[in-house]
């Protein structure tokens, strides 16, 4: 097999693999994030996600384990002031034992998907289902395509510059040739 077929074969591979990716960077992402908290006023469980443009999130989210339960969309910058103890802002919040929840995302970075114990429920092992629907460029995702679709092209391009330095180097084709059958007459009998 020439090289050059190997190249090429790669390189359609690699096209092929980063353009399974392209639904998941470009069109809407969604995600079902399962959560277990444990008892305590200041437990709580996260799920991030990255994006490079702007764009909106939007879901619902179930209470399966009873009591009510607080859901926060927050900026990277929101959720670290969270974890030092700060008083909660976000993009979006709702709480109950189960609802709707909307919020922008202002622009490319991380983002969080924080659920906590809602009113005197912080006693409680609380567990539960989040849904997410995320409508921006998601940032591992569109790597993934991208560096299929670069990869797909380099690949591609040494495929055919060796396939033209083969002809260039090849010899005069060889001649053609012919292979005779012959069956010998039956032995006399």
């Amino acid at each position: 097999m020439r090289i050059y077929r190997i190249f090429t074969s790669l390189a359609i591979f690699s096209l092929l693999l980063g353009a399974a990716f392209a639904p998941e960077a470009v069109g809407p992402r969604s995600v079902t994030v399962v959560f277990t908290i444990p008892a305590g006023a200041t437990r709580f469980v996260q799920w991030g996600f990255e994006v490079l443009t702007t764009g909106a999130v939007s879901g619902h989210f179930v209470a399966s384990s009873g009591g009510v339960v607080g859901v926060y969309i927050m900026t990277q910058a929101q959720r670290d002031d969270f974890v030092l103890g700060h008083p909660a802002s976000a993009l979006a919040f709702v709480q109950g034992s189960s609802g709707n929840y909307s919020g922008p995302l202002a622009g490319g970075g991380k983002y969080f998907l924080v659920v906590v114990h809602g009113p005197e429920s912080e006693e409680l092992n609380q567990s539960g289902s989040a849904f997410l629907r995320i409508s921006a460029v998601s940032t591992w995702p569109f790597l993934a395509m991208s560096t299929g679709t670069v990869a797909a092209v380099a690949l591609a391009v040494v495929g055919f510059v060796l396939r033209a330095r083969s002809r260039e180097t090849a010899g005069p084709e060889p001649a053609p040739s012919a292979v005779l059958y012959f069956e010998p007459p039956p032995p006399p009998g």
